[in-house]
């Protein structure tokens, strides 16, 4: 399985149809077909019933969903969190605040969120 696969599956999903997902994806219907053939494999079964006009969500498809679209956010979340660290605009910070510190909390958060 890769990403591709789970993009076209997505895409299918949100057009209903394999030749508009195929067209906004630029891509011949009979490869998104095979993608779509490969991911139901890898999964043990079809995702979809065809036949119809429009394809339908198999129990399998309907419940695989949501996992591909949780896998598609993270690898979006992970290309931008690669830019951001190669732009210098990612990383951790961590403060600790005690009960005796001279500057209020307040203060402080306002300088970092002034560097952001």
């Amino acid at each position: 399985m890769d990403i591709n696969h789970l993009v076209a599956f997505e895409r299918i999903v949100r057009e209903g149809s394999f030749s508009a997902a195929a067209r906004l994806l630029d891509i011949q219907q009979p490869t998104i077909s095979a993608r779509i053939q490969l991911l139901e494999q890898e999964v043990g079964g079809p995702l979809f019933t065809r036949g119809g006009r429009r394809p339908t969500l198999t129990e399998r498809g309907t419940s695989f969903l949501p996992y591909a679209r949780r896998i598609l956010e993270l690898h979006r979340e992970g290309i931008e969190a690669a830019h951001l660290a190669q732009e210098g605009k990612s990383g951790r910070i961590s403060i600790r605040a005690f009960s005796f510190t001279r500057f209020p909390l307040k203060v402080c958060q306002g300088s970092f969120a002034a560097l952001a």
